[in-house]
């Protein structure tokens, strides 16, 4: 686990675990609203809509704010700190972070950092991209972010969480019937019908 601020000189990937059963929390069942109650500094209404609109991919998010709040101590806010409309929260960001930077990620949102991590005294400050465990960047992408990097001093984190368990197997085929797997199919032209 980190134990401090990425290092300024080189690209930094971490990581971390995450099970298919929280993510089916997630997109489907109550672990959002939990961790809304839980910690109400990272998550709050605004989150959870976007959870809706886009379960899997805020789950990502989600999770590796959360990961980054409970293993460094710092607050994080997801998507939103590039927004004016958003006040304090992207007061958080334009107060910390400079100019070239704020211009830089304003000309290409999709491609900003969907975490802007900060201590709460106001001392430090990075930002996080989430990559999903079976993605790679593009080639812009990557560019973007070597390009951020430079400008942020190395004040950029990339965070991969990774599933350490198999998805929920899917279920059997079920026969018109019910039945698994049978219902009214013929017998392959290839086997002999066997008599029960």
């Amino acid at each position: 686990m980190p134990e401090s601020a990425p290092d300024r000189e080189s690209p930094t990937a971490i990581h971390f675990p995450f099970t298919h059963r929280q993510a089916t929390r997630f997109r489907h069942g109550p672990l959002a609203d939990e961790w809304v109650r839980q910690y109400p500094s990272l998550f709050d209404a605004a989150n959870l809509r976007r959870r809706r609109d886009r379960p899997q991919a805020e789950f990502l998010k989600w999770r590796s704010a959360l990961f980054i709040h409970q293993s460094l101590g710092r607050q994080c806010l997801i998507d939103d700190y590039l927004d004016p409309a958003q006040g304090g929260r992207h007061a958080q960001f334009r107060t910390r972070v400079g100019d070239k930077v704020q211009r830089l990620m304003r000309r290409h949102p999709a491609l900003a950092p969907a975490l802007f991590v900060f201590d709460p005294d106001g001392s430090d400050w990075f930002l996080a991209s989430v990559q999903a465990h079976d993605e790679a960047p593009d080639a812009t992408r990557r560019r973007f972010l070597a390009q951020l990097r430079e400008l942020t001093g190395g004040r950029l984190l990339i965070l991969q969480p990774d599933p350490i368990d198999a998805p929920a197997p899917t279920p059997a085929p079920r026969g018109r019937d019910g039945s698994p797997g049978r219902g009214r199919r013929r017998p392959s032209a290839s086997l002999p019908a066997v008599a029960a």
